[in-house]
């Protein structure tokens, strides 16, 4: 992976998001875009899904870091994860900041379901920021492993964050990287540990 002066990743991909690659069926190569969204905001309308949202903490672009995890018959590489704007198409099927807020606003303490904006925005990141930190446990369901692995991330007392890996495909390597499919604050899950957020 490319990175800038700061060390934060530059990511230059090529696929548009939910591409399957040919030569990997289960796998997901994904073009980002790593700009902020107040470069948006407040233009009329939507960011596109694969817009990469920042780090409400650290101004960067990871939420966190996974490590090499192995378990029975998986291997998931090391990786950053990252939340992007996402899409929520109905119950259980979407991914990124748009999927949790759609999916998941009671539970992020609104009473009526909120717009996508900068308001809503703060309450996801910072909710995420509050589960993905450092020596997280990160818990895999085994039994339900099929085709895309996602990995569990709990923190008691917070809420899961479902993560997925995907692979960038990067001047034709495809790096690794875990993108936010949803997240529910308060709810834990059961699972097998295989490893801790870096």
């Amino acid at each position: 992976m490319t990175k800038n002066q700061n060390n934060r990743p530059i990511l230059t991909l090529r696929k548009p998001i939910g591409s399957v690659d040919a030569t990997k069926s289960d796998v997901k190569y994904v073009q980002l875009r790593p700009k902020p969204l107040h470069d948006w905001w407040p233009n009329k309308g939507t960011p596109p899904p694969n817009w990469v949202i920042k780090h409400p903490l650290t101004d960067g672009f990871e939420f966190c870091a996974f490590p090499d995890m192995k378990g029975p018959g998986l291997f998931l590489e090391a990786g950053p994860a990252f939340l992007l704007f996402g899409e929520h198409w109905g119950r259980n099927n979407g991914y990124g900041y748009t999927h949790i807020l759609k999916g998941h606003w009671r539970e992020l303490g609104y009473k009526k379901e909120p717009a996508l904006g900068p308001a809503s925005l703060k309450v996801v990141t910072n909710f995420l920021a509050k589960v993905l930190i450092s020596r997280t446990k990160i818990l895999c369901e085994f039994a339900q492993l099929k085709g895309s692995h996602r990995p569990l991330v709990v923190r008691s007392g917070q809420g899961t964050v479902v993560l997925e890996l995907r692979f960038q495909n990067t001047s034709g390597s495809g790096e690794p990287y875990y993108s936010v499919i949803t997240g529910i604050p308060g709810k834990q899950s059961k699972g097998a540990e295989i490893g801790k957020v870096v």
